[in-house]
């Protein structure tokens, strides 16, 4: 079973339920995604659940691909799979560990991107359309405190260059979003990739995210990029302020965010900043976050609001100021923290109620009046949209 901290309340009545089997299923307890991850190696006692017979600690998905299948072939020979490494096994009433799981990543494989059926090339970001999002590494070695990074104690990995190369090369989008969050903090690792590129005749045109820093660090990396069809670079700026940088723990300055921004126009890349506002802004703030994107001229500017999101050191400062415990809010769009005092823009709220209510009239007459929507026809506005929007493209 795989568990979530949000599923844990409904975990005893589960397991009692499976406890009451006959015969009685054995119980492989292992978390649940990214924050499932970072809960349970700070709270391993919650999955050592004594109806369960085994737990899987906090580990990265590929010691679980080898973990968890050795397990089970080891329980259908009627061994307790004390030889299988990485496992927490009931002992009675205790638990014991068993060896160390190699801490080894492992290829990742080539996805068939067949199975995104008509939404594939639908993927837009940075004003291109026919998007094609191809991981290439994952993790970071700095903890912005509101980063999902945060507490993973730098832990990274990078796929294996010749999947990645076959990946590329089976994208019939025009476009390829190079992820995860800081590609270029792997510099020997994007060198082997665009050596492979051209090796193998590939171009695509390329965006992807990078930190200030790592832009003045590789530039002449970015430069070979370029020449492979990178155009957009999405910068995480984060901070408008010296004294918001040190806040969010970002390990930059401004003077190296515009030395950066500097550097993408010299070599004829297209910026992207983005800055990461907290919700108690105030108008004060909000200007300044203004006068700095003025000053640093990015030719797109994305403002976010940060939010604590679950395993994160964000959340754990501040949990307890949450304002909302929905997750489909935790999402970086949404304040969940208190916000600034409003009662200077109370004359706004009159405007937005009268605005509001004429939407609110628009969608109550579509509903009684209007026929049934047709599908296919409005799929086929959408792409007649889509195909406008082309007319738009980025340097």
């Amino acid at each position: 079973l795989a568990v979530a901290p949000a599923s844990l309340p409904a975990l005893d009545g589960l397991l009692a339920a499976l406890a009451a089997l006959r015969p009685r299923p054995r119980v492989l307890l292992l978390p649940a995604a990214e924050y499932g991850n970072t809960r349970f190696r700070e709270r391993p006692h919650e999955l050592q659940h004594p109806l369960a017979d085994a737990a899987l600690p906090a580990i990265a998905l590929a010691s679980q691909r080898r973990t968890v299948p050795a397990l089970l072939a080891a329980w259908a020979r009627g061994d307790d799979g004390a030889q299988v490494p990485g496992l927490r096994l009931r002992a009675g009433e205790s638990w014991i560990g068993t060896a160390p799981a190699e801490d080894r990543i492992g290829d990742v494989g080539v996805p068939d991107r067949g199975l995104l059926g008509r939404a594939r090339g639908r993927y837009r970001f940075l004003g291109m359309g026919g998007m094609a999002y191809v991981l290439f590494t994952c993790g970071c070695r700095f903890a912005c405190r509101y980063c999902t990074a945060s507490k993973g104690a730098g832990e990274t990995f990078v796929c294996a260059v010749p999947d990645v190369v076959q990946e590329i090369r089976q994208t019939t989008e025009p476009n390829v979003f190079l992820a995860d969050l800081e590609p270029f903090q792997f510099p020997d690792a994007m060198e082997r990739l665009a050596g492979a590129l051209e090796a193998a005749g590939v171009r695509r045109r390329f965006a992807l995210m990078t930190r200030a820093d790592s832009v003045l660090q590789h530039a002449g990396l970015l430069a070979r990029w370029r020449a492979l069809g990178l155009a957009w670079v999405y910068v995480g700026l984060d901070g408008h302020s010296d004294e918001r940088l040190r806040q969010i723990r970002k390990g930059t300055s401004m003077e190296v965010n515009a030395a950066a921004l500097a550097r993408l126009r010299e070599l004829g890349l297209a910026s992207a900043a983005a800055f990461v506002v907290p919700p108690a802004a105030s108008r004060a703030d909000f200007a300044d976050v203004r006068s700095a994107m003025l000053r640093l001229r990015p030719d797109l500017v994305d403002v976010t609001v940060e939010t604590p999101l679950v395993g994160t050191r964000l959340f754990d400062e501040q949990a307890q100021q949450l304002t909302s415990h929905d997750p489909s809010l935790l999402d970086l769009d949404h304040a969940v923290l208190p916000t600034a005092d409003l009662a200077g823009i109370l004359w706004a709220w009159p405007l937005a109620l009268l605005f509001g209510a004429a939407m609110l009239a628009v969608d109550v007459y579509c509903n009684l009046s209007v026929e049934e929507i047709d599908r296919h026809l409005m799929q086929k506005y959408f792409d007649e949209a889509e195909y406008w929007l082309r007319s738009w493209t980025a340097p």
